[in-house]
């Protein structure tokens, strides 16, 4: 519930007390934006569609505040802003000429405007640059049907594919996850109290560092060094 309070004893103002200013009409202005009025009267093509504006014909057109729309795209008449829409539009990310006129279309119109975007595009140097020249040497040929078992014999070689996960623990090699002693190795280097960096050999398939639960002292050897857990581990 709002209360009426008196300015004497509204000690604090706030936004029911202060003077609010509305802003009634607001009216931006482009320099040199005012020119494609007059450049649209001397344009044939949309000089012919505000006359059918001034004999009251229907038209899908549409005339507000002297710029003419057709939906929601802005009519340009024949000037320089033309090549810098295209080129803008474009060149944030060169893609393709129908791409391009899609963007261009979604907020311009002139009548000519498909064939200028696809200049624009096949002249575009970055375009002509990335795209590539290989083409196919020729259709495909299909071997003939063989009239004998092992007379044509084709192979195709796949490389680089993916280990699957059968494939991951393979035969003879081994990993933290399956519990088995290997040694004796040789001690790289002692990590810290109860970690060490052990040297194993290539085909165990894990990390180095293991921890001091995991390993016990190989006392094969009577010169081992006691301190530093000796000099192979298994």
């Amino acid at each position: 519930m709002v209360k009426h309070k008196s300015g004497v004893t509204n000690r604090v103002a706030n936004a029911l007390s202060r003077k609010s200013n509305f802003l009634v009409n607001q009216r931006v202005e482009v320099p040199g934006f005012d020119c494609l009025r007059d450049l649209l009267e001397t344009n044939p093509y949309f000089s012919n569609v505000l006359g059918k504006f001034r004999v009251g014909e229907k038209s899908k057109f549409l005339l507000h505040d002297g710029f003419l729309f057709k939906g929601n795209q802005l009519c340009i008449p024949d000037c320089s802003l033309h090549l810098q829409i295209i080129k803008k539009l474009h060149g944030e990310c060169h893609v393709g000429r129908d791409r391009t006129l899609l963007l261009v279309q979604g907020s311009y119109f002139w009548p000519t405007i498909r064939k200028e975007v696809e200049k624009y595009v096949q002249k575009c140097r970055v375009c002509n640059v990335s795209k590539g020249t290989a083409t196919n040497d020729g259709l495909y040929m299909p071997l003939p049907v063989p009239s004998r078992p092992w007379e044509d014999v084709s192979m195709d070689f796949v490389l680089g594919l993916p280990r699957t996960q059968r494939d991951r623990y393979p035969a003879g090699e081994y990993n933290k996850l399956l519990a088995r002693k290997i040694g004796p190795v040789e001690v790289v280097e002692k990590i810290n109290s109860n970690a060490y960096w052990l040297k194993l050999p290539s085909h165990i398939c894990t990390a180095y560092v293991f921890n001091m639960k995991h390993l016990i002292p190989y006392t094969g050897d009577s010169s081992d060094d006691d301190d530093s857990m000796a000099n192979s581990l298994h």
